[in-house]
C-alpha cells in the first residue's frame, strides 16, 4: 500500500447526561449564518460541532475542501421530544384512540413549522456541508454502526476512485429522548435508558502523500472495513445477541469511553484509542441488533 487513505482528523462530542444538552454543545460560532441556527435539531448541533472540531485538528479550512470534498453521514433513530409531541397527540385521540383523521386535519397543524426541519435525517450532513464547503460526492444512511461501517466504505470508494480528494465520515445519534428510548427499550436484546447516550463523531480521510503535502500528521490507516448481512425478519425472536469487541494489537481491552453511543460507537472508541497515542493496529468487531456482522482494522500512527 504504497499511498494509503489515512485519517487526519478525528473528533467526538460526547456530552453529558447530567446537564443541559444546549449548555455543552453549540455550533453557533461554526455557522456561515447565524440565522440558521433556529433549524438546527441535536443530531444537527452534534455533527457540525463535531465536525469542525475534526478539520480543526486535521488542519484543514474551508479553502481545502470544495467540489473536491465528500460527506458519508449516518443519523441515529429519529428522535422526538414529547413537547413536540404531545400537542399533536392530544387533538389526535377520538373515542380513547388515535385517529388518522383527526390527526390529519387537526393534530398536524400543531406541529411546529420548523420541527420537518429538525426531524429529517439528511439534515445533519445538509448542515456540515453547507457551513464547512463541502460540494463534493454525498451519502447519507441511518441507524446503526453498520450503516456507519457503509459510510467509510462509500468514502473509500470515492477516493479511490478519485471521485474525492477528502472526505468527512459522520455519525450522530440523539439517543437522550423518549421516542429512542422506548424503541431501544422494547426490542429484543433491550438498551436500558440509563445507558444510552447522545454522541456525534466525525472523521476526516485523505490519500498520505496529500496530507503530508500540506504538513499534516496521518493519525492512522484504515482497511477497508467489512459488512457482512443476515436477513431476519423484524422484531421476530432470535435475533443474534449484539456485541462489540475491541482489540489492540491483538490484546482484547474494555472500550474506554462508557455508554451506548449507536452509530457513533466505533468513531467514538476510536478516537480514544488515537488520542493515546500508542502506535499499534486497533482492531473492532461487532454483531448489531439488525443482522449486521462488521470488522475492521485501523493502524494508529501517533
Amino acid at each position: 500500500m504504497t499511498d494509503p487513505i489515512v485519517v487526519t482528523g478525528i473528533a467526538s462530542v460526547l456530552p453529558s447526561p447530567e446537564q443541559p444538552f444546549a449548555s455543552q454543545v453549540d455550533p453557533t460560532p461554526f455557522l456561515t449564518v447565524r440565522k440558521s441556527r433556529k433549524y438546527l435539531s441535536p443530531q444537527d448541533d452534534l455533527a457540525v460541532v463535531a465536525a469542525a472540531n475534526a478539520l480543526q485538528k486535521s488542519s484543514m479550512t474551508r479553502g481545502h475542501l470544495g467540489l473536491r470534498a465528500g460527506l458519508a453521514v449516518c443519523v441515529g433513530y429519529l428522535s422526538f421530544d414529547r413537547k413536540d409531541t404531545d400537542p399533536v397527540l392530544a387533538v389526535s385521540v377520538e373515542d380513547e384512540r388515535f385517529s388518522m383523521r383527526r390527526f390529519s386535519s387537526e393534530g398536524m397543524r400543531k406541529t411546529h413549522p420548523l420541527l420537518t426541519f429538525r426531524c429529517l435525517p439528511n439534515m445533519p450532513a445538509f448542515h456540515v456541508s453547507v457551513n464547512f464547503d463541502l460540494r463534493g460526492p454525498y451519502f447519507c444512511t441511518y441507524p446503526s454502526a453498520a450503516q456507519t461501517y457503509t459510510a467509510i466504505q462509500r468514502a473509500i470508494d470515492w477516493i479511490d476512485d478519485d471521485e474525492a480528494d477528502v472526505v468527512l465520515v459522520g455519525a450522530v445519534a440523539h439517543q437522550r429522548n423518549f421516542l429512542v428510548e422506548h424503541h431501544l427499550a422494547r426490542i429484543e436484546h433491550p438498551i436500558a435508558p440509563s445507558d444510552l447516550r447522545d454522541a456525534g463523531a466525525v472523521i476526516v480521510l485523505e490519500r498520505r502523500s496529500r496530507a503530508e503535502a500540506r504538513g499534516a500528521a496521518p493519525l492512522a490507516i484504515v482497511e477497508r472495513p467489512s459488512v457482512r448481512y443476515q436477513p431476519r425478519v423484524p422484531y421476530a425472536p432470535g435475533a443474534p445477541a449484539p456485541y462489540e469487541r475491541w482489540r489492540f494489537d491483538k490484546l482484547h481491552d474494555e472500550p474506554l469511553a462508557a455508554g451506548d453511543f449507536g452509530c457513533a460507537a466505533p468513531l467514538v472508541q476510536l478516537e480514544r484509542w488515537i488520542e493515546r497515542r500508542q502506535r499499534g493496529l486497533w482492531e473492532h468487531d461487532a454483531q448489531t441488533r439488525d443482522g449486521a456482522a462488521l470488522e475492521s482494522a485501523w493502524e494508529v500512527l501517533a
